[in-house]
């Protein structure tokens, strides 16, 4: 571990930092269990570490299903997706996950069908 304190000065000190990382869009298209389009359904994503990396509080799927999430080029991810509705004080959950997926280039596309979450 290398530490400095204001002002302080080294020398002879080699320092190797990875490549840049590259942006990456990930498209998910989330899916019903019957095959129709998730519409307004969200997405959160860990890396394998079970951080959090993203979540789509304001970027919800559109008519088709598809949610684009901006992430990094060779990076591993977890996805969920969920979809809630409240009508007449009935909440009903949709849920699904899969990955690992790695990205690859500029853009990894990953389908995840929602299936309804059964309250207890």
């Amino acid at each position: 571990m290398i530490s400095l304190s204001d002002g302080e000065e080294r020398s002879g000190i080699d320092l190797r930092l990875r490549p840049a990382r590259k942006p990456a869009t990930l498209v998910i298209h989330t899916v019903m269990q019957d095959g129709t389009p998730a519409t307004g359904s969200l997405a959160s994503i860990e890396d394998l570490a079970g951080i959090q990396r993203a979540y789509s509080v304001e970027n919800k799927a559109d008519a088709n299903g598809i949610l684009k999430v901006q992430l990094w080029e060779g990076e591993s991810y977890k996805i969920e997706s969920h979809r809630t509705e409240v009508a007449d004080r009935n909440i009903r959950q949709w849920k699904g996950t899969t990955g690992p997926v790695t990205l690859r280039g500029n853009e990894t596309s990953i389908e995840v069908t929602l299936s309804l979450v059964e309250r207890k």
